[in-house]
């Protein structure tokens, strides 16, 4: 197995853990909050296709996201077992 499919392992075993669901909570809040201001100047049905959109793009780039902040977390471990200071 690669290691982008074994990133994507551990964000679907966490993705249901209490931190990824208070990331989405956050999430939700930060985008009904900036769609706010286009709720009374769009039809109903024209909002709704914006928000989708909004609320799609902010989901789909926890994963890339996740991965980013996994791949950093071990570099830093691994430069710390390099450096005689944390050794």
């Amino acid at each position: 197995m690669d290691k982008e499919k074994i990133v994507d392992k551990i964000f679907e075993m966490l993705e249901n853990e209490k931190a990824f669901k208070e990331l989405s909570s956050v999430l939700t809040a930060q985008c009904e909050k900036r769609m706010q201001p286009f709720k009374g100047r769009l039809s109903l049905q024209e909002y709704e296709q914006i928000r989708d959109v909004v609320f799609s793009v902010a989901y789909l780039v926890q994963k890339p996201a996740f991965g980013i902040g996994f791949r950093t977390g071990i570099e830093l471990l691994l430069e710390c077992r390099e450096d005689s200071r944390f050794t």
